[in-house]
């Protein structure tokens, strides 16, 4: 479809000096545009949502962080460096925020702690037991604290209350962390009722 656009305009305007793109160059973009369509579509489900999504995260940001890993072994250079780019610019983003995302994940009744198991795994392959159980430790911290809250009479809970080491942790990133805790709050006020009932 564009590659007739650049021809009629080719000949529309013929005082344009351009050269049209040639076979090669659309099975590169096409290229391109596939590896590029998952950021797309995650942007797409985060910003389509009028309610906090951040189980929906870690699968999704896992995924991103597994292709971007692929397409360091991509054959054709201009990947594989465009690769090792974006790697280096979502690890200082990853490194911060995997933990405090893989707890939200394990709260998802849909999740548990399979989806981190399996995800780690993948990413981290050796480190993967380590990591796992970084985040089981963490979780455990949020179960110990949840059921010494919910022994009091106290209605609301707020996530931010956690170990110190919960907060500090992930504190650079705010604005996601009071998405997550919104998140986390839902589901604790839902533990809650359950146990009440």
């Amino acid at each position: 479809m564009l590659d007739s656009a650049f021809e009629r305009l080719k000949r529309m305007n013929a005082r344009l000096n351009f050269s049209l793109p040639n076979v090669d160059d659309w099975k590169f973009v096409e290229m391109i545009y596939e590896k590029l369509k998952i950021f797309y579509d995650v942007t797409l489900l985060i910003s389509k949502r009028n309610y906090p999504t951040a189980n929906l995260l870690f699968k999704l940001i896992c995924e991103i962080k597994l292709n971007l890993q692929s397409w360091l072994n991509s054959n054709v250079e201009i990947i594989s460096y465009m690769a090792y780019r974006m790697i280096a610019k979502f690890d200082k983003y990853w490194s911060e925020m995997n933990g405090l995302l893989a707890i939200v994940s394990i709260l998802d009744p849909l999740n548990k702690l399979d989806c981190v198991d399996f995800y780690f795994k993948e990413i981290y392959r050796v480190e993967a037991s380590r990591k796992i159980q970084r985040i089981t430790s963490l979780y455990d911290l949020l179960v110990e604290y949840v059921d010494k809250r919910i022994e009091t009479p106290i209605i609301e809970i707020q996530l931010f209350q956690l170990q110190p080491q919960l907060v500090t942790l992930f504190s650079p990133k705010k604005d996601l962390v009071k998405k997550i805790a919104k998140t986390g709050m839902l589901y604790i006020r839902r533990l809650r009722r359950e146990r009440l009932t």
